[in-house]
């Protein structure tokens, strides 16, 4: 019983931290966008498509390697609010 009350602490606090990164990257998204870094919206990419795949592939697991922050912003954006996890 005491292991199921940690696990579940444990996924919650992963969760909290995903909610939370999720909101943080929103946030930086809006303020980006306010400020003209980011023109327009990028159409969503979802997880396990070839697009994903490639960006990752190219770029490092969190794009990393994708030289304007703007655009690594955008994609992360993308891919983490409208992929399917």
């Amino acid at each position: 019983m005491e292991n199921a009350r940690e696990l579940s602490g444990s996924n919650n606090e992963e969760l909290a931290g995903i909610a939370n990164l999720a909101y943080k990257t929103n946030d930086a998204n809006m303020k980006f966008h306010s400020r003209g870094l980011i023109v327009r919206n990028i159409s969503p990419i979802p997880a396990g498509s070839e697009a994903y795949s490639r960006l990752i592939e190219i770029y490092g697991s969190q794009l990393e390697m994708y030289l304007a922050i703007s655009g690594r912003l955008q994609l992360l954006y993308v891919m983490m609010l409208f992929g399917e996890t």
